[in-house]
């Protein structure tokens, strides 16, 4: 709940193009963030999420937070900045919580990373809205350690291990942590 913003979550089902869910905020780009000199073209964003088309998204499925995680962690994100008067833009990394939590119990991930989205194509990347243009950024689970590489080498030496190992888009909660000592931490 925040007095600043509302945020809705839209639920766009898996179909038969299309082996993925996507969730996406609304109510993030109701107010400009507060972004820093030179980045006003960035002060209007919403962000998404890709599920698995087997996660289950029902109300009743909510009420285990293995399956909820994802929309409390969106929801989240679109309310931080206006609780905090930052900003949140493409490469940030956000720590649940501090010190970091997992995201839930089925799953080890304690942060996220946000980024220009690829599965939907360059077109979903940004919303002209006319008086404002809006950002979409795409919001990649972490491991922890994933996000210590992310702050000590870049966002560009994480994406280059995602590329080596593969990593999707799509949420997976079984996938290989990049930065472990087996797959060459630092």
């Amino acid at each position: 709940i925040s007095d600043k913003v509302h945020i809705d979550i839209y639920m766009i089902k898996a179909n038969e193009e299309r082996d993925f869910h996507i969730l996406l905020t609304s109510g993030l780009s109701s107010l400009p963030m507060n972004v820093p000199q030179g980045a006003e073209n960035q002060a209007y964003a919403e962000i998404y999420t890709l599920l698995p088309a087997d996660w289950k998204l029902s109300q009743e499925d909510f009420e285990n937070e293995d399956n909820y995680w994802p929309i409390r962690q969106l929801k989240t994100l679109a309310r931080f900045p206006h609780l905090y008067g930052t900003w949140i833009g493409e490469g940030h990394t956000i720590a649940n919580g501090n010190p970091p939590q997992r995201m839930s119990p089925n799953c080890a991930f304690e942060g996220v990373i946000l980024l220009a989205g690829y599965t939907l194509g360059q077109e979903f990347t940004f919303i002209d809205a006319g008086e404002k243009v809006i950002s979409v950024l795409s919001m990649i689970p972490l491991y922890a350690e994933e996000m210590d590489f992310k702050l000590k080498k870049g966002r560009d030496a994480l994406l280059d291990k995602f590329d080596k190992y593969n990593i999707s888009e799509i949420t997976d909660i079984n996938r290989k942590n990049t930065c472990k000592k087996k797959f060459g931490l630092f």
